[in-house]
């Protein structure tokens, strides 16, 4: 997988494609912040290698800033959305960047609550208030969808390692020493038996009884 920094060159053109500028940046952190005309993305960028807790981490902190008002992304492994899928991120309005060896690509838009009738009348700002029941709520959701993942991994690799058994019993080829045993246990045929009897086979049966 792309080196970090490459990953972010890609955000960047991702977002430069919209028009967006790149107001703030940590390679360090894994953060780009962007201003697209009024508004402003912020993307955070997960390694492939970052462990559950890391991304969870990261998850959270883009659900904080989408409860607050702000456009949030989250940038992560192709593998990893295919395995828990996109709606816990969809039902956050999370926007979600997703990216191989090769690209990154948009599959999930951020989404912010539009206008609304009430909101039309004049009324005081106030500083965005952070639902914590509704990011509680996507920690849970999360921490199950990857507990139910890690349960479906392990029950494949134990029964990967279970040996396989042979369904069918291949009989095992006769040694030429069995053979000629078999040849010697064969009833002889009486010598110098007159010709209508030769070739008689009753005559081969009764010889075969004891």
């Amino acid at each position: 997988m792309p080196a970090r920094s490459v990953l972010m060159k890609w955000v960047e053109s991702h977002f430069a494609a919209r028009g967006c500028r790149v107001v703030e940046k940590s390679i360090a952190d894994g953060f780009l912040r962007f201003l697209c005309g009024e508004s402003e993305s912020i993307v955070r960028v997960v390694d492939e290698l970052a462990s559950r807790d890391e991304m969870l981490a990261t998850i959270i902190q883009a659900a904080m800033e989408s409860g607050g008002g702000k456009l949030a992304y989250v940038c992560l492994p192709m593998a990893f959305v295919s395995r828990v899928g996109d709606y816990a991120f969809r039902v956050n309005k999370i926007g979600v960047l997703v990216y191989d060896e090769r690209d990154v690509v948009e599959i999930v838009e951020a989404g912010f609550v539009g206008k609304t009738v009430d909101e039309e009348k004049p009324i005081v700002l106030e500083k965005p208030s952070i639902d914590v029941e509704r990011v509680e709520r996507l920690e849970n959701m999360l921490a199950e969808v990857l507990r139910r993942v890690e349960d479906l991994e392990r029950r494949v690799e134990e029964m990967a390692r279970q040996p396989v058994q042979p369904t069918q019993t291949i009989p095992q080829p006769t040694s030429p020493v069995a053979r000629e045993e078999n040849r010697a246990k064969k009833p002889k045929k009486p010598e110098n038996l007159p010709s209508f009897i030769e070739d008689n086979p009753w005559v081969e049966l009764l010889s075969g009884k004891k």
